[in-house]
Parts: C-alpha cells; sequence; structure tokens
C-alpha cells in the first residue's frame, strides 16, 4: 500500500447492524490508518495519494489519504 519492500495490511470488520465494512490500512511508514467510512464493498486502487494506494468506497467512492487518514477526494 505504501510502496516500501514490507507487507502492509487492509483489515475490515463486518458491522451486521448496517451491513458494512469498517477497514483501516496497516502501513509500515505511517502505522495504522482509519479509513472512517461504512462501505457495502472496498478496493485497493492502483494510484497512490500522499504515499498510500487509494480505495474505492462502494463502487465509486474514492479515498485517498491525506497524510494522517483516509477521506473522500
Amino acid at each position: 500500500m505504501d510502496g516500501d519492500a514490507v507487507k502492509d495490511t487492509l483489515l475490515c470488520s463486518y458491522w451486521e447492524r448496517w451491513g458494512a465494512l469498517m477497514c483501516s490500512v496497516k502501513s509500515s511508514r505511517f502505522g495504522e490508518v482509519e479509513t472512517n467510512r461504512g462501505c457495502d464493498r472496498i478496493g485497493v486502487l492502483g494510484h497512490k495519494t500522499n504515499g498510500l494506494s487509494d480505495l474505492v468506497c462502494n463502487r465509486h467512492t474514492v479515498l485517498a489519504f491525506d497524510g494522517v487518514r483516509y477521506g473522500r477526494e
């Protein structure tokens, strides 16, 4: 996710009440980064913002890293 040689992880839990995924990225460079979004589905995009891969929430919402957390692009 951050482009170095160390594995990063995308961790998600399912919020059953709302039927949504709550996710965070564990980056070797930036630590744990929250998305603060409930998504029906989430994916990793090929381009990066501020050193971390952008995410897609649901089908069309792009989440970009602002240096602290993920938010809408």
